[in-house]
């Protein structure tokens, strides 16, 4: 109960800001308490209050804690109507929660929205890339392969650091070689 009076507090706070709603999302997710996260989003944005970027993170997060995707994408579809602004967090999240229980289709129109935004630190990453690969993997829709490395080095390679890019690049190349063998295609013309 500690835990839920906390949160309560932190959240009727005047210097409230988006830090302090992600850290209380995630502590009551983490408390099992998903019925209070919802309340309190409900009435934050009835109340038309922007949560920031920091704070969508934090509530996309709250779903990872749970494992509650159809959630996850439910509040993120909110969030998207309220036009609060993501972070690369907030997406990552999102992209990965999708991979790995199973919603490749899901975590690509994350992705695909996240390659829309403007703002160079909300642009998919080699995080983003692993989380769709694993999606790939467990879905066993290895169809979908081309789509995610045909993605991966042309937006993201040439901005990398050089630690980033050796991975990323032996990440692609590892793509590759797993598209080459399952489904059969000349990928190595766009290489």
């Amino acid at each position: 109960m500690g835990v839920v009076h906390l949160c309560r507090y932190a959240l009727g706070r005047e210097d409230c800001n988006q830090h302090t709603y992600a850290a209380a999302f995630c502590a009551l997710a983490t408390a099992g308490r998903m019925d209070l996260v919802v309340r309190e989003w409900d009435a934050l944005s009835r109340a038309r209050i922007d949560i920031g970027p920091v704070g969508a993170s934090g509530l996309i997060k709250a779903c990872c804690v749970r494992r509650d995707v159809g959630l996850a994408l439910r509040l993120f579809d909110q969030l998207l109507r309220r036009r609060v602004t993501f972070n690369r967090y907030a997406y990552n999240c999102l992209v990965h929660l999708c991979a790995v229980m199973g919603r490749c289709d899901d975590a690509l129109a994350v992705y695909n929205l996240m390659r829309l935004e403007c703002d160079e630190e909300s642009l998919p990453d080699l995080y983003t890339y692993s989380a769709l690969v694993r999606a790939v993997l467990i879905t066993n829709r290895l169809e979908m392969a081309q789509q995610v490395r045909s993605a991966c080095p042309a937006e993201w390679l040439h901005r990398a650091s050089s630690k980033d890019s050796m991975e990323l690049l032996l990440s692609c190349m590892w793509l590759v070689a797993l598209a080459d063998t399952y489904v059969p295609c000349s990928f190595h013309q766009h290489i």
